[in-house]
């Protein structure tokens, strides 16, 4: 009865974290067009889950874009800095990008490339210094799963969350869960991980996975 009731606590202090310092927006993480692109003419498009991008055809430029409604991009930057608006299309691993000049429609192939780890990582801004698995104690039945691929899972005693993090540019960490977002403040030294809230504080964790 008691390690229920213990469980009960955590699956509502987790709930309570999970609604804390949310705010619902438009997910480019979740966006099919984050990836490596390339077209039968070499160029190619990186999309990042940020919104930024880079595009290299012989030069490299680099774009912002942004998702409109009905299927467009609006892209920002390439090359001489125009702003240009695609429809876009994608099918598994195949993209078609389709922009207007004056009366005539010009669509491009892509089909998205195979990525190493590292490679996944910079696409989604993952913190490789934060994957692994991090836990409370050496328990470890309260931790966090953070996989270089930019998904992972909260896990607590008789309840598993997957979420999808990233982390921003002001070293602030992205957990999101089902539609909801959570932002936390973090910092890694060694094997110790310190997340921050306004609300709850500071949590640390250990590494579970050190070598």
């Amino acid at each position: 009865m008691k390690k229920m009731s213990c469980v009960l606590v955590a699956i509502a202090v987790t709930m309570l974290i999970l609604s804390a310092c949310t705010r619902q927006e438009p997910l480019l993480y979740d966006h099919p067009l984050v990836g490596a692109w390339a077209s039968e003419s070499e160029t190619k498009y990186m999309f990042y889950s940020d919104g930024s991008g880079v595009s290299i055809s012989g030069l490299t430029s680099t774009f912002t874009w942004s998702i409109e409604e009905s299927d467009n991009v609006r892209v920002v930057g390439i090359g001489d800095s125009l702003e240009r608006v695609y429809s876009y299309a994608v099918d598994g691993n195949s993209l078609t990008l389709t922009f207007r000049i004056v009366v005539s429609d010009i669509s491009v192939s892509y089909v998205r490339l195979d990525l190493t780890d590292d490679e996944k990582a910079e696409l989604f801004y993952v913190n490789r210094s934060l994957i692994g698995i991090w836990a409370t104690d050496e328990s470890g039945e309260n931790n966090f799963i953070f996989n270089n691929d930019g998904v992972g899972s909260r896990n607590l005693p008789g309840l598993t969350m997957p979420i999808e993090w990233s982390v921003e540019r002001n070293n602030r960490l992205r957990i999101s869960n089902d539609g909801e977002i959570v932002y936390w403040t973090y910092e890694v030294g060694g094997d110790v991980l310190v997340l921050t809230s306004e609300e709850f504080g500071s949590s640390i964790f250990i590494r579970l996975d050190a070598e």
